[in-house]
């Protein structure tokens, strides 16, 4: 930001800050040109009463075809560029000398030097994209929500409201709540209206986030709070931010405030039911929960001690309690693209759910009869030859 993508590159170029009005000129200059190349271009809604600006962002999805980010730069008369890679998500910063605008007679004097950064952040969708600008908007507003939602065992950013802590799953996974930012301000339970028609100070802004029921001054008053706040390094802590700090700590109306209507402790299943989650949840808690019984009590060294068996007979007495146990079979479970989960990493067998509901003893006793059983009727002999023949098939298959 402000130039500093750069200041390795270019180390005795300047970065001058613009006052509003060249601004919007230069923004108004360059999107028809980003238009060109991607469907869906904007710009996050600035912060208000801003004097001037250090760069100029950009969010855009949807890149039409056969144009590159490469060409992007040339057409914005970049001299200097970082790209991302074309079709990934990811930010490509753009070095625009001034010199070379056909406006630059309406920008402040600057020297032949001078340069002013473009950043353009590329998202994989336009719900991603959606979402992106609404957190980015008005400034440090997003900041400021997304350290409100930590406070509540939350987590809001770029791609949206998530829980804060991963669930105990294996690999440990972060249960996205809602994408959709206007979704996200009403269940906060701030006006959308309010935030779609923007705001024309930085007070608006404080007392409009104040409204929500879930804001609790408390967590501001002190320097020493241990709330999220509290806990920024003075680098971190943003003007517009640090002005909120002050709002919140010094101004008494936000005393109207100062009692939240909903304790922090009930955000978290507030928002499982607000977002539809619940379901989900719960079952992700279990699939924890049944993996890490499994992984303990039904392992080859267990069923050895418990048989007596060797080897290959451990393995086949396992294959056959699960097959007793329903088999290899998959529970049905909902999961849309929007929870940021990948089905593969949620898979529960039915022979696994099962399993979970049978204390130790009653596990033991199931491998000791299954053991019994197949020794009764030759289940637990095995065809060496067969199975060499088998394999060998196998890899002939695979070198043809």
């Amino acid at each position: 930001m402000g130039g500093k993508a750069f200041q390795n590159r270019l180390p005795n170029a300047s970065f001058p800050r613009l006052p509003p009005s060249a601004y919007q000129c230069v923004k108004g200059h360059l999107t028809p040109l980003i238009e060109q190349f991607f469907a869906q271009v904007s710009v996050p809604r600035e912060a208000p009463e801003k004097i001037d600006y250090g760069d100029l962002d950009f969010v855009v999805c949807e890149p039409r075809e056969g144009r590159s980010h490469a060409d992007l730069g040339d057409a914005l008369g970049a001299t200097e560029r970082i790209l991302a890679v074309d079709g990934v998500r990811g930010i490509c910063h753009f070095a625009i000398p001034v010199a070379s605008l056909d406006f630059k007679d309406a920008l402040p004097s600057m020297d032949g030097n001078a340069f002013f950064q473009v950043d353009v952040q590329v998202c994989t969708s336009v719900q991603e994209w959606e979402c992106f600008v609404g957190f980015s908007s008005y400034g440090d507003l997003g900041m400021i929500l997304g350290n409100l939602a930590r406070s509540l065992q939350l987590s809001l950013g770029h791609s949206g409201l998530k829980m804060a802590a991963p669930l105990p799953t294996s690999p440990p996974l972060t249960l996205r709540l809602s994408s959709s930012y206007p979704q996200i301000l009403a269940f906060f339970e701030l006006p959308v209206e309010q935030w779609t028609q923007g705001f024309t100070t930085q007070r608006e802004i404080f007392e409009w986030v104040a409204s929500s029921p879930f804001f609790d001054v408390r967590k501001l008053s002190s320097r020493d709070s241990p709330a999220p706040f509290a806990k920024l390094k003075a680098r971190d802590i943003r003007p517009m931010f640090q002005n909120f700090l002050e709002f919140a700590r010094m101004d008494s109306s936000v005393l109207l405030y100062s009692s939240p209507r909903y304790p922090g402790h009930t955000a978290l299943d507030m928002a499982l039911e607000y977002f539809g989650r619940r379901a989900l949840y719960d079952f992700l808690l279990r699939f924890a929960e049944v993996k890490k019984y499994v992984k303990a009590s039904f392992t080859g060294k267990q069923v050895e001690q418990w048989t007596g068996l060797k080897g290959i007979q451990v393995r086949m007495v396992m294959d056959e309690v699960r097959r007793k146990l329903g088999g290899a079979e998959l529970l049905p479970v909902e999961i849309d693209a929007d929870s940021n989960i990948d089905p593969i990493h949620v898979t529960l067998a039915v022979w696994e759910n099962a399993m979970f509901d049978m204390p130790l003893d009653e596990l033991r006793q199931l491998v000791l009869d299954t053991h019994d059983e197949m020794s009764k009727t030759g289940g637990l002999e095995y065809d060496w030859k067969e199975a060499k023949k088998q394999s060998a098939a196998r890899k002939a298959t695979k070198t043809t």
